[in-house]
């Protein structure tokens, strides 16, 4: 959270004047739900490692908070969702 806020600070401050800047902070991206392949990741993340190890018998247990949601969103929704945003930003310049 923070070096995202530091960045978004620091391309405030340095773009010109005349750049439209849109931004898309997704929570906890995981594997795909569709595209390429369900279940498709590249690379163990925070996230992906605990359903690694869950899946291959190392990690049995885990200690959650039950009151607490997991905000997971798949990798093909955020890609498509950035595509889209740049689109209808660039559209409505």
């Amino acid at each position: 959270m923070f070096t995202k806020s530091a960045v978004e600070r620091i391309i405030k401050a340095e773009r010109p004047p005349n750049m439209t800047v849109t931004i898309v902070r997704p929570s906890i991206i995981a594997s795909s739900m569709a595209d390429p392949t369900p279940g498709w990741v590249e690379g163990v993340s925070a996230a992906t490692a605990v359903f690694l190890l869950s899946g291959i018998g190392l990690l049995r247990h885990i200690h959650v908070k039950t009151d607490v949601i997991g905000d997971l969103i798949p990798v093909d929704i955020v890609s498509d969702e950035v595509i889209v945003t740049g689109a209808l930003c660039a559209e409505t310049r």
